[in-house]
């Protein structure tokens, strides 16, 4: 059924009959045929809408009021594959996405699984600059064995570890750093049938996210090339993995100021982006917005930049995302040019870049040239 409703519909059409059958599925007690959804053939907007639905579905499935027996017996078992993996993606990231990766708890995952979904979890927290939240997870994921984190190519207790020491005192972590250093120094250690699941994605996504964050360009570089030998991609085509991968690659050239590959790579983000803006995700827009406003920055296209911001702003309020908000508003304060050319705007950014960091309860050391780096105790 699932491949005549691809070939039959289109957008928004075929999101419309997908929720359809959902609803009709958990009505009649044919939970079992959701594992077939991943074959779905939506774009990334889609699939986040139809993953937030489901979510929301199946939580109210599970309520007291309303669970069947086939409900429970649904549960009692481990997620498929394919299932599981439909879920995670650092594209869907957005504080509504929570409620779906909490049903998906309901199950008697593996431990690999509950990790993925503890890491899914900690990531939205981090986007959120929720740092009670990301400690609470952090925790979580401290129960698990250590042999648990041996299937991952990048191990995601210390991702989430890093940043939350980066974000609470401008710690970078040295064992995170050894970490990425000795996986691009030997990927070929890391090729076999887990390092190449999708929901890795998350993780491979998050660990170049980390580092970008905490201003490492050259080590985002020789990561990314990495994970491709591993997890290859064609970053010529667009897929929200793609365009993230690709995104953290500009970040790169644009703190390394090699400003031809920055215009050249922005280019090529900005015509898929054209091409089809409302397939985008939240998370998507943010960091495209970010990016326009750093090419503004190397063009010294001063007046272009507020509008940009201005957008970047509202994704980020409606969607939960205060990290994107608060990194690209350090990019702009480190711009002496940009304070000259329009003063009333940069002490804007300055204001509300100061009311965050009070907020969130974040360090306002985060992002200068000079961190502390430690060891783990």
């Amino acid at each position: 059924m699932i491949n005549r409703i691809n070939e039959t519909f289109k957008s928004p059409q075929k999101l419309y009959i997908l929720k359809w059958c959902i609803v009709y599925a958990a009505k009649t007690g044919q939970e079992n045929s959701l594992d077939i959804l991943p074959h779905a053939d939506l774009k990334a907007n889609e699939k986040s809408d139809l993953i937030l639905f489901l979510g929301d579905l199946l939580d109210k499935a599970c309520s007291p009021a309303s669970k069947s027996e086939t409900v429970i017996q649904y549960f009692k078992r481990d997620s498929s594959d394919q299932f599981f993996d439909y879920f995670f993606g650092m594209e869907f990231i957005q504080s509504d996405y929570k409620k779906a990766l909490q049903t998906l708890q309901k199950f008697e995952l593996s431990s690999r699984k509950r990790i993925v979904a503890y890491t899914g979890l900690a990531t939205i927290a981090i986007l959120e600059l929720d740092l009670p939240k990301i400690e609470f997870y952090l925790n979580k994921l401290k129960e698990f064995p250590v042999h648990a984190f041996q299937r991952f190519a990048i191990d995601p207790l210390k991702c989430i570890d890093a940043i939350y020491y980066y974000l609470k005192g401008a710690i970078i972590k040295k064992d995170f750093l050894g970490e990425i250093t000795r996986f691009y120094f030997n990927p070929h250690l890391y090729k076999g049938k887990y390092y190449g699941e999708k929901s890795n994605e998350l993780i491979y996504s998050l660990s170049a996210y980390i580092l970008m964050i905490c201003a490492k360009p050259q080590k985002v570089l020789r990561y990314t090339r990495a994970i491709d030998s591993i997890y290859p991609v064609d970053l010529s085509i667009i897929t929200p993995y793609s365009f993230l991968e690709n995104i953290a690659n500009i970040n790169s050239y644009f703190q390394l100021e090699y400003k031809g590959k920055v215009l050249e790579s922005t280019n090529h983000i900005a015509a898929a982006y054209k091409a089809d803006e409302e397939s985008f995700t939240p998370f998507m827009k943010a960091v495209f917005y970010a990016l326009k406003i750093k090419n503004a920055l190397l063009q010294e296209n001063y007046d272009s930049i507020p509008a940009y911001m201005k957008s970047l702003v509202e994704i980020c309020n409606k969607s939960g995302n205060k990290m994107s908000r608060l990194f690209i508003s350090f990019v702009l304060l480190k711009n002496s040019k940009l304070a000259i050319a329009n003063p009333v705007f940069y002490k804007q950014v300055q204001y509300d870049n100061t009311r965050l960091i009070r907020q969130t309860g974040v360090s306002p050391d985060m992002f200068m040239s000079q961190v502390t780096v430690f060891k783990n105790k």
